[in-house]
């Protein structure tokens, strides 16, 4: 099984005291679905943003598709997130004057993907999440599920390695959750790495795997 990333001994601090992440291990498989659960304030939300290379490390180690991002550079960090990883928020994060399509277009094209591939590959994401039908909506005309599922379509559009969400579910009912998480838990059939911030038992109990963070150290959940 491929390995997407991998945590070794990873501290992260915030001053002037406070320890979010505590001489962690963690590998991210291809192909799984990992929930990631704890309490509030535990290291949760900072574990995500360091295997998403959007915090760096105090001390260990750090690689991406094999690569260790040790000593990396702004740029080589960016370019490591452009090419395998992709982000799911629990608040959307869409632009509202933009339709459905063109929210994953405006994605693309900060990615550089050339304006030639953007449309078809916006088209084929919104498809592919059930929303063919809604190219041309804009969000504050669609439900909460429907937004969250342009969110998706967004980040699969980019066509990672890996799906980093926070909370992905946070903000909608019950029902609409679950085919939330269904969609997401298919993109892991398809081996993509999905990673997945969760204070929802029900929804970490249907990932493959799930590690707890306490007081920022990482363990096998029970």
């Amino acid at each position: 099984m491929t390995c997407e990333i991998s945590l070794r001994g990873a501290w992260k601090r915030y001053p002037p005291s406070t320890v979010a992440l505590r001489d962690a291990d963690l590998d991210v498989h291809a192909g799984e679905a990992l929930a990631i659960v704890g309490p509030s304030g535990s290291g949760k939300s900072t574990l995500l943003a360091v295997l998403g290379l959007l915090e760096t490390l105090d001390e260990g180690q750090r690689t991406i598709a094999g690569i260790d991002t040790a000593g990396a550079s702004e740029r080589e960090l960016t370019r490591l997130r452009r090419e395998h990883l992709a982000f799911v928020f629990q608040a959307f994060h869409l632009v509202d004057h933009l339709s459905a399509r063109e929210n994953v277009e405006h994605a693309l094209a900060i990615r550089g993907i050339p304006r030639r591939l953007r449309r078809a590959r916006a088209e084929e994401a919104l498809d592919a999440v059930g929303l063919s039908h809604r190219c041309d909506a804009r969000p504050p005309t669609m439900s909460g599920g429907e937004r969250q599922r342009v969110a998706i379509a967004r980040a699969l559009a980019a066509r990672p390695r890996v799906l980093l969400c926070d909370e992905p579910t946070g903000n909608l009912d019950t029902a609409t959750a679950s085919a939330v998480l269904d969609l997401l838990l298919a993109q892991a059939g398809l081996g993509i790495a999905v990673v997945m911030v969760t204070h929802d038992p029900s929804l970490a109990a249907r990932c493959d795997r799930a590690v707890r963070v306490v007081d920022g150290q990482v363990g096998r959940a029970a």
